[in-house]
């Protein structure tokens, strides 16, 4: 569990996995040098739990940095990355290391999305992952991931740690969970368990709710930037979409033996600009990169248009 200021629903999240029925795991909490009570919460369960340990970086290393840190503590056959604010069902670990032991060729395992909300009431129920990757070819696992971006809540599923292994992880880009889902799908299927056992918190402080989503200037952009990986000089902007693209170039020739076997695999990295919505992403990369206010002006006016055309007051960020 990589988190910082967790405090808000912190506890929830700890007392859901403790409650699995399935008892044989490590839970290992990775606080980024937090400010608030995760640190105290935390510590406070251990002392109850022995499969609970803690470690604090001494600085705030930025989230995609801490989520490949805490993989790295691990010697289990199985990971799972585990958000502060989500929950877990009790049969969701024993349901998904069955699911993985009977099926050597698949490298994770993940169940029905709960979507909750702030108060842990069910928003929706849906399915977090397209049937073409349980397929056993690859390719077509690869195609349906690279090109359909849907959600990307496998990447907390339960996964196979040598599938793991050798992979980028989490880079320092938006986007590089749905990289990491692509790559795993290179190397093996996924199995979805038919029951919602995974409940996926939608809350104001979630950051892709308090950052990502409200994109409005420079300095909110760079906030991206600084959340992802705190190293990045002045939290500068990175040309994100353009750096998922690229990725996937080494990601084939990584996990792929000859050239002519990456042949169709480079063709679904070179379809993905040539989708709407991805050359649009592009678009907004090198403009921010050239004129951040122009971005924030352009997309304040866009969003101003979108509501009116549907009857709804403009979008106004709270400063």
């Amino acid at each position: 569990m990589p988190v910082y200021n967790g405090e808000r629903h912190l506890a929830q999240a700890i007392d859901s996995i403790r409650a699995q029925t399935y008892r044989d795991f490590r839970l290992i909490i990775l606080d980024n040098a937090s400010t608030d009570r995760t640190g105290e919460i935390a510590l406070n369960h251990a002392a109850h739990d022995p499969r609970i340990i803690y470690r604090r970086n001494e600085r705030n290393i930025g989230a995609g940095p801490n989520f490949n840190k805490v993989f790295g503590l691990t010697d289990s056959p199985y990971f799972k990355w585990a958000a502060h604010d989500d929950e877990l069902r009790p049969g969701y670990l024993e349901a998904c290391v069955r699911a993985l032991d009977s099926d050597r060729a698949a490298v994770l395992a993940h169940s029905q999305v709960e979507e909750i909300d702030e108060k842990g009431r069910v928003l929706r129920i849906y399915e977090p992952v397209c049937d073409q990757l349980a397929a056993a070819d690859p390719l077509t696992r690869f195609r349906s991931r690279v090109l359909e971006r849907g959600w990307c809540t496998e990447v907390f599923g339960l996964i196979r740690t040598s599938s793991l292994r050798g992979s980028a992880l989490i880079a320092s880009f938006a986007g590089a969970d749905l990289a990491l889902i692509a790559e795993l799908a290179l190397r093996g299927r996924f199995i979805i368990v038919p029951e919602p056992l995974f409940r996926n918190r939608v809350h104001p402080s979630r950051y892709t709710n308090a950052i990502f989503e409200n994109v409005e200037d420079g300095a909110r952009a760079r906030a991206i930037m600084s959340w992802y990986d705190t190293s990045k000089p002045g939290g500068r902007w990175r040309l994100h979409w353009w750096l998922f693209l690229l990725a996937l170039f080494p990601m084939i020739n990584r996990n792929l033996g000859s050239w002519r076997e990456r042949l169709p695999y480079y063709g679904v990295a070179l379809r993905w600009p040539l989708k709407r919505e991805n050359r649009r992403d592009l678009a907004k990369d090198l403009l921010f990169a050239l004129s951040p206010r122009l971005h924030g002006q352009l997309l304040r006016a866009n969003r101003e248009c979108v509501a009116r055309s549907a009857g709804r007051q403009p979008f106004a960020p709270q400063r």
